[in-house]
């Protein structure tokens, strides 16, 4: 969304995120893990886990059983399967992003202006427990917090 507003965003890549799984590479043009043996692993269906989004990426079997790396990698169904963000391509811009040099002086700057106030919040105002019901509501609670903090 702030792409197509023409903001560039410096958001952090949180703890979690893994830009490889094993041997396999992450390919952004292709939206693909791609294995040693070259064949690439699509997403084939997405779904909830932990009340995150997730994309499911998914070997093909006629091509995995034919392969020599088969018994290191593949599942009793006989394909290969890894659990991914559907964010990923975003994740992998951000990263490239952070990575240059005009990247880790905006982050600085982010690190010295906008992360203590979030902080701050977090400590002495605790949104995650609010005494409002809806987000509207929740939302009013927050721009309260930050324009008294301000």
């Amino acid at each position: 969304m702030l792409d197509d507003l023409n903001i560039d965003a410096l958001i952090p890549v949180h703890g979690t995120y893994v830009s490889h799984r094993g041997d396999f590479k992450y390919d952004g043009r292709k939206n693909a893990f791609i294995c040693l043996n070259g064949q690439a692993l699509k997403p084939t269906y997405y779904r909830k886990a932990e009340g995150r989004p997730t994309a499911v990426y998914r070997s093909k079997k006629k091509i995995c059983d034919n392969c020599p790396l088969r018994k290191n990698c593949v599942n009793k169904k006989g394909v290969k399967e890894i659990s991914s963000t559907p964010y990923k391509r975003e994740y992998e811009r951000m990263i490239k992003r952070l990575k240059t040099k005009k990247g880790r002086a905006l982050y600085l700057k982010r690190m010295h202006t906008v992360e203590p106030v979030f902080g701050s919040l977090q400590q002495y105002y605790d949104p995650r427990r609010m005494n409002v019901r809806g987000r509207n509501s929740a939302n009013k609670v927050m721009l309260m917090a930050a324009a008294e903090f301000n």
